[in-house]
């Protein structure tokens, strides 16, 4: 029977060839809290989305540093 840490590793492994294999954007939660401006900016590139500085504003103002998980 397989302890937790192999179930995790696997998981992470079948988590990381499916990302690698399609066009998609990975977003760390982390990085987004850390640096929320720069990962929007990424977010809309990604999108190809011509987004408003107001709207940047609303969702940088969404993201608040208070969410982080310690």
């Amino acid at each position: 029977m397989e302890d937790a840490l192999q179930v995790i590793c696997r998981l992470r492994h079948a988590r990381d060839y499916f990302l690698a294999t399609r066009n998609c954007l990975r977003v760390d939660y982390s990085d987004l809290i850390d640096d929320p401006h720069s990962q929007i900016e990424t977010i809309c590139d990604y999108l190809d989305l011509d987004v408003s500085n107001q709207s940047k504003t609303a969702a940088l103002d969404f993201v608040s540093p208070s969410l982080k998980h310690h």
